[in-house]
């Protein structure tokens, strides 16, 4: 396992946070705990964004450790902050991402309908700031809302939520962006899933036409499974 070096400096609360999210992602909870609670008491002093921020990625750390219960109440909160700051870039970010951790929590449990139910609340709180959102916020949260309906069986409404994701992430993406190419094959095989050949050749068509290769996961990480 890789050790994550946890020094007495005291670097900026992004430095924190990145050095968190490293340290979940090689293996080192001990570190990321204590990074995590180093963020989490430096955040307090820096603002309700960066402290909802931090408080997601302790949320991040349980939910790693298997502390479900710790992680739920960590992202709830987490969203509860930035709910208040939808106008900034930040708060609308972290709020996208605490109700998808939420609604995550809820898949693996096999609750489908109340993970969609916590991204369409996070989807209609977001659409009804009077603010401008990022369309990739929104992208992420039709993004989340196919792969919930997906696992449900629900193929067509995923494809809605799918092309929802791919219509905003083109407005701000390059054809050939990877993410772009990912939802085109993922459209595609829940076209293939429910036996529309012609829709399933569609998109294969215009993926290939955008000369669209790589087949990684878009957004959060995750697509439907078997596709």
């Amino acid at each position: 396992m890789t050790t994550t070096p946890v020094t007495d400096a005291r670097p900026s609360l992004p430095d924190l946070l990145a050095a968190c999210v490293e340290a979940i992602a090689a293996g080192d909870l001990r570190a990321a705990r204590e990074l995590a609670d180093r963020a989490l008491t430096g955040a307090v002093s820096a603002g309700p964004v960066a402290f909802a921020g931090a408080v997601l990625v302790s949320g991040t750390v349980h939910r790693t450790t298997g502390d479900l219960a710790s992680a739920q109440d960590a992202f709830a909160a987490a969203a509860t902050l930035a709910s208040r700051h939808l106008s900034e870039p930040s708060g609308a970010r972290v709020h996208a991402c605490a109700h998808i951790e939420l609604a995550a929590l809820h898949c693996a449990g096999g609750r489908y309908d109340e993970a969609a139910q916590v991204l369409r609340h996070a989807l209609d709180a977001t659409l009804a700031c009077d603010a401008a959102t990022a369309p990739e916020d929104l992208a992420l949260l039709h993004n989340e809302l196919g792969i919930v309906a997906g696992f449900s069986g629900d193929f067509d409404r995923a494809v809605h939520h799918y092309q929802k994701a791919l219509g905003l992430l083109a407005s701000v993406l390059p054809a050939d962006h990877v993410d772009l190419a990912t939802l085109w094959r993922t459209i595609a095989g829940l076209a293939h899933a429910r036996g529309d050949v012609l829709g399933n050749l569609a998109a294969l068509t215009h993926r290939s036409g955008k000369h669209c290769t790589a087949d990684l996961s878009a957004l959060a990480g995750r697509t439907v499974p078997g596709f």
